[in-house]
């Protein structure tokens, strides 16, 4: 994502993004446990509010220069130049943060926040025999949170079978990736961003978004315990944005249903932009249900 790679990229937009992405996905899935209990037995509290706080790790691949419209200014004849570089982001570890409210048993309402904070690394290259080498830091924040909407299918609907639609859901959504680049941090290094030497670089992307999520129960490490089922989900989605690079997401993870109301999940997202720079997220966190 041309300037948003700085970590949108990052994100999956080509890139937390996220995702970043990524980003009107679910990370966690909520399974009711199945039970042997008697029809007449009191059912479950329907709790509509989701909150769910992660540990997220991106993993970003090295960009030009170029993409971030980051350069270094030489002294060249003719007047100054821009230097090739090479921009190494590296966006450490960040919360990731979710909310869902269910409106109906099928149809819910959410987002979710992946404030980052990281370094890039601006690695300076000769240029016209001009030896430019070196490297120098700067911060950045990146602001990526996105609002969705989900439908759940119920387990049977219309004509297909309840194997299609047990677990079967599909969202859609819109991303905002908000990025500042403090330029100050790499004063003195002759690295400008754009037409800027010092102060700080405000960036801004958004794409709307689609989701499908199939999830599995996979059983219990429990014996006899059902109210505590493993579930696997799966996720397929696209940013319809050159913002976000057109990308394709994959995701997939494990939730483990510690009790009704608290699970803990992992996830791992796989961003895909048109550029072929492939970004990926690892996110690790609870989830409650009030």
């Amino acid at each position: 994502m041309r300037c948003a790679r700085v970590v949108g990229s990052l994100l999956a937009l080509a890139a937390l993004l996220a995702p970043g992405v990524a980003h009107a996905q679910i990370f966690s899935v909520y399974v009711k446990p199945k039970t042997d209990a008697p029809a007449a037995a009191k059912p479950d509290k329907w709790r509509r509010l989701q909150l769910g706080t992660y540990m997220a790790i991106w993993d970003q691949p090295p960009l030009t220069g170029q993409q971030l419209g980051v350069g270094v200014r030489v002294a060249a004849p003719g007047g100054p130049i821009a230097a090739p570089t090479a921009v190494d982001v590296d966006p450490g570890v960040s919360p990731l943060i979710t909310l869902d409210y269910d409106l109906t048993q099928s149809l819910s309402v959410g987002g979710w926040w992946n404030p980052i904070n990281g370094t890039a690394t601006v690695l300076r290259k000769n240029v016209a025999g001009i030896p430019v080498v070196g490297s120098r830091d700067f911060d950045f924040f990146d602001n990526f949170y996105d609002a969705h909407i989900k439908w759940q299918f119920p387990d049977k609907w219309g004509p297909l079978p309840e194997w299609v639609t047990s677990g079967l859901s599909i969202q859609g959504g819109y991303s905002v990736q908000n990025i500042d680049l403090d330029i100050n941090s790499g004063a003195g290094s002759g690295i400008v961003f754009g037409s800027s030497r010092t102060g700080d670089a405000g960036l801004t992307f958004t794409s709307a978004n689609a989701w499908i999520t199939k999830s599995f129960q996979l059983g219990t490490p429990f014996r006899g315990r059902k109210d505590r089922p493993i579930s696997l989900f799966i996720s397929a989605g696209h940013y319809f944005s050159e913002d976000f690079d057109n990308a394709w997401n994959a995701m997939g993870g494990l939730t483990f249903q510690i009790n009704p109301r608290l699970s803990i999940s992992g996830s791992y997202w796989r961003v895909l932009p048109e550029n072929g720079d492939d970004q990926s997220r690892f996110s690790l966190g609870l989830t409650a249900r009030y």
